[in-house]
């Protein structure tokens, strides 16, 4: 007996070649059910973006501030904020030992204001100018710094028994 080699019938060679190319279809379906998945999955990541990151959070005369640490005695908050915005203001009604004792947890040393000391407001980054609805302290304390393209300011208004805060970014 010699070698036997078998050979497929031409009906199962037809069978494989179609089995073959139905699995070269399905993969290829495969692949672009996977690519359309990533492209929707990026597309409601982008969407989440856009609608969380570049929403503004104000809020007028309310007793509580979820994204700045206001001292708990503080009322009558105001404040404007957004994730992607380099400007934050917030401001808020509290007397003068409370303000005091909040600067000095926070280690912000304040100064009497002696010159007229102005910080913008939630309203003038509200209104994306912050040249308008500036408040000019007269009478109270002040604390700012700067380290390059960023700064923090507070200002507490004796008068008013209010302070405010301001920073950026950039």
């Amino acid at each position: 007996m010699g070698n036997f080699v078998a050979h497929p019938t031409k009906l199962q060679a037809l069978t494989l070649q179609r089995i073959g190319s139905i699995l070269c279809i399905v993969m290829r379906r495969k692949w672009i059910i996977i690519v359309l998945l990533l492209a929707i999955a990026c597309a409601c990541g982008f969407y989440s973006c856009c609608k969380y990151g570049l929403r503004e959070h104000y809020a007028e005369n309310v007793d509580e501030c979820p994204y700045f640490n206001v001292p708990e005695e503080a009322g009558n908050i105001s404040y404007w904020t957004r994730a992607t915005y380099p400007n934050h203001a917030y401001e808020f009604g509290i007397s003068k030992e409370g303000f005091l004792k909040w600067a000095r947890q926070n280690e912000f040393k304040v100064e009497k204001v002696t010159r007229p000391f102005e910080i913008p407001t939630y309203k003038s980054c509200k209104a994306y100018n912050t040249h308008e609805h500036r408040k000019i302290i007269d009478s109270g304390y002040k604390y700012y710094t700067h380290e390059e393209d960023r700064g923090f300011y507070v200002g507490y208004d004796s008068t008013e028994e209010r302070t405010y805060v301001y920073f950026h970014t950039r």
